[in-house]
């Protein structure tokens, strides 16, 4: 197949647990036959490599927990992290209840996430979805650290360099740090 027959529907953020489990972040809203959904395929440097689905789980607003069945432990669901997922057409348009309207931040997972002035506050590690907005996670001397991914906060986003720069509301930092 070519890739013109596939269609990006979210990133794998990250494992959950240590059975293999993944969190997936999806880019859509998709109806219930979703959840009966057989195969992903990932993007790998080799191209667009199917994984059979062994369960897969609605956790919250385009949120799930996917199990391929080839992978059990941790640390081989850890070497799909930050990785695309695609599906064919044909299921796109039967799975997908409405096109995202507000874009979803999942796309800067990985990304450093700077204050105004241009310093480092840390690695995006995960974006949790809320139903009133998107927190972006990181791990900052050891603690978690949320930050709230409101449109008027970012300065910039650049995709290129995987920076995120926004203004950090004054004392945020401090209830964590």
């Amino acid at each position: 197949m070519n890739s013109q027959q596939f269609i990006s529907i979210g990133i794998i953020s990250k494992p959950h647990g240590v059975r293999g489990v993944l969190k997936f972040m999806a880019d859509y809203t998709f109806n219930e036959q979703f959840l009966k959904a057989t195969a992903f395929f990932v993007k790998q440097a080799t191209g667009n490599i199917p994984f059979i689905i062994e369960t897969i789980e609605h956790i919250g607003n385009k949120q799930y927990l996917v199990k391929f069945e080839e992978i059990s432990q941790r640390e081989t669901a850890e070497k799909l992290t930050k990785k695309e997922v695609f599906i064919n057409t044909a299921d796109f348009d039967k799975w997908v209840v409405e096109e995202e309207g507000e874009e979803s931040f999942s796309y800067v997972i990985g990304f450093e996430l700077l204050d105004e002035h241009e310093n480092l506050i840390g690695k995006i590690e995960d974006v949790i979805d809320l139903p009133q907005h998107e927190l972006a996670q990181l791990h900052i001397n050891g603690k978690e650290v949320l930050i709230p991914l409101d449109e008027n906060l970012i300065i910039e986003i650049n995709e290129e360099k995987q920076r995120v720069m926004m203004q950090i509301p004054d004392g945020l930092l401090d209830i964590y740090l």
